[in-house]
């Protein structure tokens, strides 16, 4: 899908990780079910996609 659009891979994978995260915490609130959304989530996605980006070039 990057190869088609003006936008990165790593465009697209932070705004799907976002949007899972995201989602996770608002269903967590919503809901009343406990927060899944640990340290370990939140350090892939900042990590994840850039480290990936690294390794693909």
């Amino acid at each position: 899908m990057a190869a088609r659009t003006r936008w990165a891979f790593q465009t697209y994978r932070y705004a799907v990780d976002g949007v899972c995260v995201l989602l996770a915490i608002g269903l967590a609130i919503t809901l009343h079910l406990p927060l899944t959304v640990r340290e370990g989530t939140v350090l892939s996605f900042l990590l994840l996609s850039g480290l990936i980006t690294l390794g693909r070039r």
